[in-house]
């Protein structure tokens, strides 16, 4: 009995003998790629939250910029515009901040004064404030450009529709104020059917009412100029030029 529980034993050393060999000659051969392939997966993980630390700092940083720049009373556009450059594809933030600087070209012919230009004591503008024919128009078509970027940034976008509806609204007041109702009723109609495959009731009601006021306007009677009007009665072809009869006294 003795002899046989030294056998099993022997045995048993053996086999745990040759399990520590085959160990350390897999350590041998593979313990190098292994720790390679470790350092790499540790590395990749650190490189990868600090790329998401990064990320997330930029976004943080940029959503603060816009907000710090069209907080003010009077944004600048050209600070927007800045903001929009520095930060594009970040979110939404550039679209947001070309919107913001368009509207407020946009405001500035509305109010037919420079951006940025503050009333006096008595509420008026400076004359160097007002805006020249010119520089109403050269207003526009900054507005128009800062749209159209935006436009063509979202369109076909998903979740995006609502600033692309946006942007085709302001497409829309600028066609208006150069005088091309066709254009902005176009406009509009776009706009419907983007509000519609996203399900913006509210923003088809409005366009609807837009092109509602625009069908008005087109089928206003004209207002005839001066030289197309009657010649207004002469004082001696209604009366001959003298006042009319007194009565007889008694």
């Amino acid at each position: 009995m003795d002899e046989r529980q030294m056998q099993i034993r022997e045995r048993a050393g053996l086999e745990e003998s040759r399990l520590n060999l085959g160990f350390i000659e897999f350590l041998r051969r593979y313990s190098t790629p292994i720790s390679v392939a470790l350092i790499v997966i540790a590395g990749g993980w650190w490189a990868w939250n600090q790329y998401a630390k990064r990320q997330a700092e930029n976004t943080d940083k940029a959503w603060a910029e816009l907000d710090a720049t069209t907080r003010v009373a009077a944004p600048s556009p050209d600070s927007l515009r800045a903001v929009a450059d520095q930060h594009a594809g970040v979110g939404a933030v550039a679209e947001l901040a070309r919107l913001r600087a368009a509207d407020v070209h946009l405001q500035a012919v509305r109010r037919g004064v420079r951006p940025g230009s503050t009333p006096q004591a008595d509420g008026t503008f400076a004359a160097t404030d007002k805006l020249s024919d010119e520089e109403r128009a050269t207003q526009l078509t900054l507005a128009e450009e800062l749209f159209r970027a935006v436009e063509e940034s979202t369109k076909d976008r998903a979740g995006r529709e609502v600033i692309e509806v946006s942007a085709l609204f302001g497409l829309a007041a600028v066609a208006e104020g150069r005088g091309n109702m066709g254009e902005a009723k176009s406009l509009y109609e776009r706009i419907k059917s983007v509000a519609a495959g996203a399900k913006l009731s509210m923003h088809a009601t409005i366009a609807d009412k837009r092109i509602a006021g625009i069908d008005r306007l087109n089928t206003l009677p004209a207002l005839l100029s001066e030289t197309q009007l009657p010649a207004m009665p002469t004082p001696g072809a209604m009366g001959g030029g003298t006042s009319p009869a007194q009565p007889a006294g008694p």
